[in-house]
């Protein structure tokens, strides 16, 4: 074995050993410019604002430009942080460069709902534009008038609803719908839905209520979640943390695609892993956080893991997000992931159970050139491609 391969093991080796912090999340734009918003106070947050800056594009918005359903949400959130922030350098221009970027950029929501939508669009984007659209006063700024039926249908059946349980996959968008603290409350580690916007837009409600225990656990919370972005920005935080059952997973189900899953110079770490997530998997399965739901993408890839490590996992822990021949991430989700049913599809395979109806969809969900793509869990399609290779 050459030098190379040896200092590769062993950084994995030191990765797979430093799993039970919660994770590692890079920062997120859209999550960033919330909290910076519902914290209120520009004091102490100058360095986050000027990350904030320095993550706009050259045309005005925010996020790649080769993704472009992925860059309303994270652009009006943006806008609407620095435009409370206009006394900081380049809080004014990046204000005026980004209401430029919304007037001329088409609306992907103008006709219809595309498939790859991105999660909890159809609460967060009617939310937003109608904020800005009050703070601004602008008739150019895109309406998504696709989406509101869709969001005004989600809010009928949360006004419906007193308090969700603890780590429903609605929280993680409770900014964008939530008004009274007391519909949620802070998980075992402090979050609310596992996001940090959620849990900002939570705590600031609550701050009004006079509840400082929790208020000071939401706090905690937060400084943890943007620790784990390793910026050393205070305030700059990802989309989601923690994500101590997910980042295990799926480690360890890259370390299979590449052929190191059964290494001997990881064994020792994998085998602590795969016996924490045979504890925690459960009848009904596991979700990304041991604090949040359970859904067939975190159980389908736990199962694979669990398998490829010689265990004999129940099969019943999927089935619970079967629905005909396919299955839901979330039970009540709008449309069916690609990518889900992807991973769906090898645990069946890998656990010897009947997947014809899964592998077709899996197969008819590949584009003219062979690849799968327009998935809304991922805009990358490099992702669920070499996925479905696997399975």
């Amino acid at each position: 074995m050459n030098a190379l391969s040896e200092q590769i093991l062993s950084e994995l080796r030191h990765l797979l050993s430093e799993m039970s912090d919660g994770g590692r999340v890079g920062p997120s734009v859209y999550d960033t410019a919330r909290t910076l918003q519902f914290h209120g106070k520009v004091t102490g947050r100058q360095d986050a604002y000027a990350w904030l800056v320095a993550q706009q594009q050259a045309d005005g918005g925010w996020g790649s430009a080769d993704f472009p359903l992925f860059r309303h949400a994270p652009t009006w959130a943006a806008l609407l942080a620095l435009h409370r922030a206009d006394p900081l350098p380049g809080a004014a221009d990046s204000v005026q460069a980004a209401t430029r970027f919304l007037e001329r950029e088409p609306d992907p929501y103008a006709h219809a709902v595309p498939e790859d939508a991105p999660i909890g669009t159809e609460l967060i984007l009617p939310q937003l534009c109608g904020e800005a659209t009050s703070l601004l006063g602008s008739t150019a700024f895109p309406r998504h008038p696709a989406l509101l039926p869709l969001g005004q249908a989600c809010l009928v059946k949360l006004g419906a609803v007193a308090t969700l349980p603890s780590g429903h996959p609605l929280l993680h968008s409770w900014e964008a719908w939530g008004t009274s603290p007391t519909t949620a409350c802070p998980d075992g580690d402090g979050s609310i839905g596992i996001s940090p916007a959620a849990t900002a837009a939570w705590r600031a409600r609550a701050v009004t209520l006079g509840s400082p225990r929790q208020v000071g656990r939401a706090d905690a919370y937060l400084q943890a979640a943007s620790r784990a972005t390793r910026s050393g920005i205070e305030g700059v935080v990802p989309n989601v943390w923690p994500i101590n059952v997910f980042e295990p997973c799926w480690s360890l189900y890259t370390l299979h695609l590449a052929g190191l899953f059964a290494h001997p110079a990881l064994a020792e770490a994998v085998c602590v892993i795969v016996a924490q997530l045979d504890a925690h998997l459960g009848m009904c399965g596991l979700g990304p956080a041991l604090h949040f739901a359970a859904d067939a993408d975190d159980t389908a890839v736990a199962l694979c893991v669990l398998r490829l490590a010689g265990r004999n996992p129940a099969v019943d822990a999927l089935r619970h997000f079967e629905i005909g021949e396919l299955f839901v991430t979330f039970p009540g989700e709008r449309n069916a992931s690609v990518s889900t049913n992807i991973h769906a599809l090898h645990a069946l395979r890998l656990l010897g159970k009947p997947a014809a109806g899964t592998s077709a969809y899996v197969e008819a969900n590949r584009n003219p050139h062979g690849l799968w793509d327009k998935d809304k869990w991922h805009v990358s399609w490099l992702y669920p491609t070499a996925h479905a290779v696997a399975a």
